[in-house]
């Protein structure tokens, strides 16, 4: 109501604190016509332009506001936004590809998460060793790289979880957070974390 009144999405989101793009990916379905908000609102995000070319019996005026409008949250928003996501991918495959490298230097042979799914398997870490290895006195069996700084809430959030999903199929293992996390987190069972790629480790 607040938007058919006039007010613009990057407005609302404002005044209610919450990420633009997520308030458009509330709201498409709503503002678009049933046929075109089918299946479209993350193609739309991606590109708000095409929002112009779809048929509405207003005359394409309401049509080509929203589109504006979605654009002004891509563009106003650091937070949720297909660019901020393409972004994150791309630094996440850079650490991988450091990960990787890595374990190359060590002579540690091993899997990546591309080669597993290759095979069939559905949750992957990032690197599956064909033999483990000793870190101090823990033993890894896998690695997770993740290229961002682990508070608490994120790793109970969407670490934990997905951790324990390998610890229960493939062992112990090594999660390395290559931008730090909070000290004390409480520890896991099978699950080592690091912000960095250990410099010693024991072959078994």
């Amino acid at each position: 109501e607040r938007w058919r009144a006039g007010e613009s999405l990057v407005g609302i989101s404002e005044t209610i604190d919450f990420p633009p793009c997520n308030l458009a990916r509330l709201l498409l379905p709503s503002l678009l016509p049933a046929e075109a908000a089918t299946g479209r609102v993350s193609k739309i995000l991606a590109d708000p332009e095409s929002l112009i070319r779809v048929p509405d019996q207003e005359g394409g005026e309401g049509l080509a506001r929203l589109a504006s409008e979605v654009r002004d949250c891509v563009e106003r928003d650091h937070v949720s936004s297909p660019l901020v996501a393409s972004v994150k991918r791309a630094i996440g495959l850079e650490y991988e590809s450091i990960l990787y490298q890595h374990l190359e230097s060590a002579d540690l042979a091993f899997e990546t998460e591309g080669e597993l799914r290759k095979k069939g398997a559905t949750k992957t870490p990032d690197a599956l060793l064909k033999i483990p290895f000793m870190m101090g006195d823990r033993v890894v069996h896998w690695i997770d790289s993740k290229a961002c700084f682990c508070s608490e809430e994120l790793y109970y959030q969407e670490g934990v979880r997905q951790f324990k999903q390998y610890v229960n199929r493939f062992g112990p293992g090594l999660v390395i957070y290559w931008f730090g996390y909070l000290e004390g987190i409480p520890p896991e069972d099978g699950i080592a974390i690091s912000d960095s790629f250990p410099s010693e480790v024991t072959r078994l």
